[in-house]
């Protein structure tokens, strides 16, 4: 037998199933930390730690909550995944004909160097717009791109307010929102509370489903929530930005970041996955977020079914891959109180065969439960394993990675699981 090993990221503590996952009806329901699988103190430390406002839902529950849950402010860049997702919307009602769609069919009067520039580009932050490179040609973090991106969506594509592309019942008002979505006048930034922030969030790691509903279809997500950008794509070069269009910013420069992007990022999302590093070393690898000055940060978590949301928290600076920044120390409170090691600390052998058990109750007969777990590990190669029952609440699922690397499980059912914890 091969000696290779491999590690796993699920195999220490609680693991959530994403076919179990509830969804809040008029109000999110709260549960206690321990009911989870979590420890609490932990989490009274992060909420210490973090202030301003926030919460962590935990299986669609609020199992910690600090500050306004009600109180609507400023995400900042935090939304910017909220655009792609409109985008989503956009395409799936024939609005846009796909993240391809080039922005000068849609009325914009682009410089010769600027034709053949999507939408695509625009959520990718690799437009060229007001930079000098053609689109495609290198990553620029710009928010003149991203003032271009929101004006083509709400004057252009939905015509109407952001206020009312946002909030319509066919889109993200599905969601229940509590406090509905408010955008200032001058540059469309959005204003949300928390509890609606992680209503969203909680959209995006149920991947447009919503209590059971395709809202959007799981396809849009598979093919974009990943990042988008080789690691070998260069930065913009050095240059005032070209605001020809006259769009203005959506707050910042045309050229903002310069320690991440190429190879963790994507249609607006960071992603901790940069393929031989995390940008967030103590976090699982399946991990993905939406970030904002001002401490306006969102962390998803599909493989633990989790999501923290933190409105104006004390994040500090974004320095990817180093575990002492006081964002990755915060990010480590949170897996403990998960009863999560860093990754790295278990592996398994290459080709040997591990069980996976996870309780549950089911209604009916628990062996009509079409229970599996998909893997994803290194090249994003990606396995389905189907699951059975195994008697006494427990369902097994038995795994043999055929090569090495990370690897990373999500559970699926297509019945009436609610799965609770699985256990190495």
């Amino acid at each position: 037998m091969d000696s290779k090993k491999i590690v796993c990221m699920f195999a220490v503590g609680a693991l959530a199933c994403q076919a179990a996952a509830r969804f809040p009806s008029q109000q999110w329901e709260r549960r206690d930390p321990a009911a989870v699988g979590l420890e609490g103190a932990w989490l009274d430390r992060l909420a210490d730690a973090l202030g301003g406002n926030g919460c962590v839902i935990k299986d669609g529950y609020v199992v910690k909550a600090w500050g306004s849950q009600s109180e609507r402010s400023d995400w900042l860049s935090s939304a910017k995944p909220v655009l792609s997702t409109l985008l989503m919307f956009a395409i799936q009602e024939g609005k846009v004909a796909g993240p391809d769609a080039l922005l000068r069919d849609f009325g914009w009067k682009l410089s010769e160097k600027d034709q053949s520039m999507t939408f695509h580009h625009l959520a990718n932050m690799t437009s060229g717009y007001g930079r000098p490179e053609a689109p495609g040609a290198a990553f620029a973090y710009n928010d003149y791109a991203i003032q271009l991106y929101e004006l083509t969506l709400f004057d252009k594509v939905f015509r109407t307010s952001p206020e009312a592309a946002a909030n319509d019942p066919r889109r993200l008002g599905a969601l229940g929102l509590e406090d509905a979505l408010q955008f200032r006048a001058k540059d469309r930034r959005m204003s949300a509370s928390v509890r609606d922030f992680a209503r969203i969030t909680w959209f995006w790691l149920n991947r447009g489903n919503w209590n059971g509903k395709p809202i959007l279809p799981e396809s849009y997500f598979r093919d974009n929530l990943k990042p988008q950008l080789p690691s070998s794509l260069p930065y913009t070069r050095p240059a005032e930005t070209d605001d020809y269009l006259q769009v203005g910013t959506y707050g910042g420069g045309s050229d903002q970041v310069r320690v991440a992007g190429p190879g963790n990022y994507g249609f607006n999302w960071w992603y901790n996955d940069m393929g031989t590093r995390l940008t967030w070393p103590d976090l699982p690898r399946d991990a993905f977020a939406s970030l904002g000055a001002r401490g306006n940060n969102t962390f998803i978590i599909p493989s633990l079914n989790l999501v923290l949301v933190s409105a104006n928290g004390d994040w500090s600076s974004f320095i990817p891959g180093d575990t002492n920044t006081r964002m990755n120390r915060h990010l480590k409170l949170l897996m403990q109180a998960a009863n999560r090691a860093p990754p790295g600390n278990v592996t398994i052998q290459r080709f040997h065969t591990h069980d996976f058990s996870l309780s549950a109750t089911a209604e009916g007969n628990p062996f009509d439960v079409d229970l599996a777990a998909e893997f994803t590990g290194p090249e994003n190669t990606r396995l389905r394993v189907p699951g059975f029952y195994d008697g006494n609440g427990t369902w097994k699922i038995r795994f043999a990675p055929t090569i090495e690397g990370t690897w990373s499980m999500r559970t699926v059912s297509s019945l009436k699981a609610q799965i609770g914890r699985a256990h190495v």
